[in-house]
């Protein structure tokens, strides 16, 4: 990742994206971080198919809506993805926001309650069971690294992070045809003025039950570039 300065010290994954209640920022955790004084940089992500990629327009309507400059057409999680008119515009195939389906959501919630010590984080993990079609498994504040100098392709005032992320959702599940996988907006923006400095696309994800897409390469290997 590229910045004009190496102000930001942190990167803030989104709340309703943290895979378990444990790894989610306590008060504490955010009067420490904050009051430091160092940058922090917000990440957001959003789940779209890649059936609604299908030009250069496609693309920078999802970027937009991403962006929040336009509006994002999401399914009610109340309301099955069956009941949606083919045609709709919350539908994934035509734009929509991918919003993880019921049993999905049913599997997730399964593996949640094997958890026996429940802890005061739980409540809000369970706010967000609707939201959590992406899941981060990393505390939701995480500092970045300077890259090695060996990579002369980057400039020098860029940083990196790594992060765990899983898909909870599976293609099939919101395209009725075959299914042409998932791709994943990231958007960043500053955390204190909320202006977005920078958008990514990953490459197509498929996320299939069969077990044989083992090794996924979520981000294409080209930097982030921020102005």
């Amino acid at each position: 990742m590229t910045t004009i300065n190496n102000s930001c010290t942190w990167l803030h994954f989104p709340s309703r994206s943290i895979a378990k209640p444990k790894l989610h920022a306590t008060d504490a955790d955010r009067k420490e971080i904050y009051s430091s004084g160092e940058g922090i940089l917000d990440m957001d992500v959003t789940l779209i198919c890649t059936a609604a990629f299908q030009t250069k327009e496609d693309e920078t309507r999802a970027l937009r809506r991403a962006a929040g400059l336009e509006k994002m057409p999401k399914r009610d999680p109340k309301t099955p993805l069956s009941e949606l008119d083919k045609n709709d515009e919350r539908h994934p195939q035509n734009g929509g926001e991918v919003v993880i389906c019921d049993g999905c959501k049913e599997r997730e919630r399964k593996r949640y309650d094997r958890k026996k010590k429940k802890s005061p984080e739980d409540e809000r993990f369970i706010k967000y069971e609707n939201d959590r079609v992406i899941m981060i498994n990393e505390k939701e504040y995480k500092k970045f690294q300077p890259i090695a100098r060996t990579e002369r392709h980057y400039s020098p005032n860029a940083l990196s992070i790594d992060f765990a992320l899983r898909i909870a959702c599976y293609c099939r599940h919101q395209e009725d045809k075959s299914p042409q996988g998932f791709r994943i907006i990231f958007t960043f923006r500053d955390s204190s003025t909320h202006e977005v400095l920078g958008q990514n696309i990953s490459n197509v994800i498929h996320i299939t039950d069969d077990h044989k897409n083992k090794d996924l390469v979520i981000c294409p290997n080209r930097p982030v570039t921020l102005p």
